[in-house]
C-alpha cells in the first residue's frame, strides 16, 4: 500500500506511470479521475497533496501543535473525539486528511470530502471550566478562518452565524457556502471541558462532487488560487494563537470584531426553528455569541443550537 501511495503522489505531481491494476484500483477507490494512454495512467491535472513537515514549518505560533496527516479517515472530528475520550494527551493535537469517507457537518449532515482537493482539519483543545466556556467559540473560529483566507488573497469571504463560511455573491449570485465549522464536546470533567474543532473548506470540486451538494456552494478557486499546505499552516497558526486567549477571556474579548465578518449584519433574515420561521433584522450577537434578532415585538435572543439562519424567502 505504501508503494501505491507513493505512485499516487508521483501522479499528483504530474507524472505518467504504467497502469498497473493495483494502482488504477486504488485511484478508483479514492474517486480520482485519471486518463489511460497507451498503457500508462496520468491525472487530468496535478494535485497538491498534504505534507506534514511543510505544514509544521509554516506554523508561526508560540504554541506548537502535534499533527497527524492521514491519507483517508472516516471523519477527522471522529478521529480526535475518539482520542479525546480515550487519552489525556489530546490537547493541541491536530488532524488533517486527504479524504473523509464519512465527513459530517452540523446536525449530522454529510460533508462531501473528495480526495486531495480540500481542507479537512480538526484540532483538540482542553479548557478549564464547564461547557459554558465554549459559548461563542464557533464564531471566533470562523473569524480565524476568514482572516487566514484573506491573508492568502481570497476576497469576498465572510461568515453566516453561527458556523458557515460564505462567498458573498453580490447582485447576480446568492451568497454561497464555502465551508463550515463543527464543534464537538467531550463529556466534561469536574474542572475542564474538551472540544474538537472541525473545519471543512471547499478549495475545488469536480462536477460530480458538486452535484452531490444540495445547497448553493462555492469553491475557493473561484476567487483565489491557494496552496493547501500554506492554508493549513495559516489555519493552525490562527487557531493556536486564538485559543489561549479565548480560554482565558471567552467570547467577550472578540465580540467587537464580529460585525466585520458577519455577512448578514443589519439585514433582514429568517430563522428556522423546526417547521417554524421567524423573520426580523440581524442585530448582531450578545456577549455569549447568541444571535440578536430585531422583530416587531422587540429584540429576541437565539442560541446556535436552536435555529438555522438564512436570507429571506423570495
Amino acid at each position: 500500500m505504501n508503494e501505491t501511495r507513493s505512485r499516487i503522489r508521483e501522479l499528483a505531481e504530474g507524472a505518467q506511470l504504467p497502469a498497473a491494476d493495483q494502482l488504477t484500483q486504488h485511484l478508483d477507490d479514492l474517486g480520482l479521475e485519471y486518463r489511460l494512454e497507451q498503457g500508462d495512467v496520468r491525472l487530468p491535472s496535478p494535485l497538491e497533496l498534504l505534507d506534514r513537515e511543510t505544514i509544521l514549518a509554516s506554523v508561526n505560533s508560540v504554541v506548537r501543535p502535534e499533527l497527524e496527516v492521514l491519507w483517508q479517515v472516516g471523519s477527522t472530528n471522529t478521529f480526535l473525539m475518539d482520542r479525546l475520550q480515550d487519552e489525556a494527551g489530546c490537547h493541541g493535537l491536530a488532524c488533517l486528511a486527504e479524504q473523509q469517507t464519512a465527513g459530517r457537518g452540523r446536525r449530522g449532515r454529510t460533508w462531501i470530502s473528495p480526495f486531495g482537493r480540500n481542507i479537512y482539519l480538526s484540532l483538540c483543545w482542553m479548557m478549564r471550566g464547564g461547557p459554558s466556556k465554549l459559548e461563542g467559540l464557533s464564531l471566533v473560529v470562523g473569524m480565524v478562518v476568514v482572516e487566514a483566507l484573506r491573508s492568502l488573497g481570497a476576497k469576498g469571504v465572510g461568515l453566516k452565524w453561527p458556523n458557515d463560511l460564505l462567498l458573498e455573491g453580490g447582485e447576480v449570485l446568492p451568497n454561497r457556502k464555502l465551508g463550515g465549522i463543527l464543534l464537538e464536546m467531550a463529556a466534561p470533567g469536574p474542572d475542564s471541558v474538551g472540544v474538537v474543532i472541525g473545519i471543512g473548506l471547499n478549495l475545488a470540486l469536480s462536477d460530480a462532487d458538486s452535484a452531490r451538494i444540495d445547497q448553493p456552494h462555492a469553491v475557493l478557486s473561484d476567487v483565489a488560487e491557494v496552496s493547501r499546505n500554506a492554508l493549513a499552516g495559516r489555519l493552525l497558526t490562527g487557531l493556536l494563537d486564538m485559543l489561549p486567549a479565548f480560554s482565558e477571556r471567552g467570547f467577550a474579548a472578540f465580540r467587537e470584531a464580529w460585525p466585520e465578518f458577519d455577512v448578514y449584519r443589519g439585514q433582514p433574515v429568517e430563522l428556522l426553528l423546526g417547521q417554524k420561521r421567524v423573520s426580523g433584522i440581524n442585530a448582531g450577537v450578545d456577549g455569549s455569541g447568541n444571535l440578536l434578532l430585531q422583530t416587531e415585538r422587540g429584540v429576541a435572543t437565539y442560541n446556535a443550537g436552536e435555529v438555522s439562519l438564512r436570507a429571506p424567502s423570495s
